[in-house]
């Protein structure tokens, strides 16, 4: 019967999938034991840091593996690869040790779920085979970019989230540094006094406090969080917080200007969003209301030339048959 042809297929096809990711992991993954040791190196000196799970070394030493053998590929491709990856995720606000595992699985969970679907509809003949096609290809298609477009606009989110408590966040530092504390303790005191208005720049803000904490400066510290949001605001922040402690100048003023800055910068993207929803709103104007305005006038008029000439018509035949 043909349910159990499809059974049959999926079967095959899950045995085939097996056999392929046993033969890649024997031959792709060589010996990683150089590896191994310079994670319990590391450990070692580094009593604090999290190794990393079973799952995320299972994806990390697949893709290394399948990409050293792709042309031009290597340490250099899988690096890459799976470094932009890790840049998109902490630009997003990842920064979890298994956040590329959760990623690959959800791109390949969305990818291969529309397959399922498609072949369990047609296993019940409740669709055609062409449909099941079509189905499991799109959806196949969606699934595949559906994670990248989600972090993408996750990412767009957080930077104007960021945006908009750091404003807020200077003027604090501004009066925190002005009563005499350090920049050190300002940045402990703002960073726990913004957790209620901006919780996502407070949590940023916590931890540039445990950097400095941890032996680093407040310019690393600043700059390392630029690196992770990738925001041009920010980086321009540790930039002048780097050159106020060069020069000597005072930073209460530095932060002040910036505020100020930031301000400005805002208020010229909100005028210039404005400036665009006017050209926005014009194109559905004219291909909506136009054509029911047109409608409403012209539609009398067109009403009674329509009934005008069809009385010509009805007197014109009328003389004809009086003459006949």
């Amino acid at each position: 019967m043909f349910p159990s042809q499809v059974v049959n297929s999926m079967v095959a096809f899950c045995g085939f999938a097996g056999v392929v990711y046993a033969i890649s992991h024997l031959f792709f993954n060589g010996d990683h034991r150089t590896q191994r040791r310079v994670e319990e190196a590391s450990r070692r000196f580094n009593p604090n840091q999290v190794p990393e799970s079973k799952l995320g070394k299972l994806v990390k030493s697949t893709i290394g593996g399948v990409a050293s053998r792709l042309p031009g590929g290597g340490e250099a491709s899988m690096n890459g690869s799976v470094g932009q990856l890790e840049s998109r995720l902490r630009h997003a606000g990842f920064y979890g040790r298994q956040a590329q595992a959760y990623y690959f699985m959800a791109t390949i969970g969305l990818t291969v779920l529309p397959t399922v679907i498609a072949l369990s509809l047609l296993a019940f003949r409740l669709i055609g085979a062409e449909l099941a096609f079509w189905i499991s290809l799109i959806g196949g298609g969606l699934g595949m970019l559906a994670p990248g477009f989600w972090l993408d606009r996750r990412k767009t989110k957080r930077h104007l989230t960021l945006l908009k408590g750091l404003p807020d966040f200077l003027d604090l530092m501004i009066t925190c540094l002005t009563s005499g504390l350090s920049l050190e303790s300002a940045l402990q005191r703002v960073s726990s006094e913004i957790g209620n208005a901006h919780p996502v720049l407070s949590n940023e803000m916590a931890r540039v406090r445990s950097e400095i904490n941890l032996g680093a400066s407040v310019d690393q510290a600043l700059m390392n969080f630029a690196e992770r949001s990738d925001c041009e605001e920010i980086q321009s922040l540790a930039t002048l917080c780097q050159q106020t402690r060069q020069y000597g100048t005072r930073i209460s003023d530095a932060f002040r200007s910036h505020a100020d800055l930031l301000r400005t910068k805002r208020e010229m993207k909100a005028e210039e969003r404005a400036q665009k929803a006017v050209v926005k709103i014009l194109i559905p104007t004219l291909l909506l209301s136009f054509p029911s305005v047109f409608v409403v006038l012209a539609g009398p008029a067109a009403i009674q030339i329509w009934e005008y000439f069809g009385n010509c018509c009805v007197e014109n035949k009328s003389q004809v048959l009086i003459v006949g």
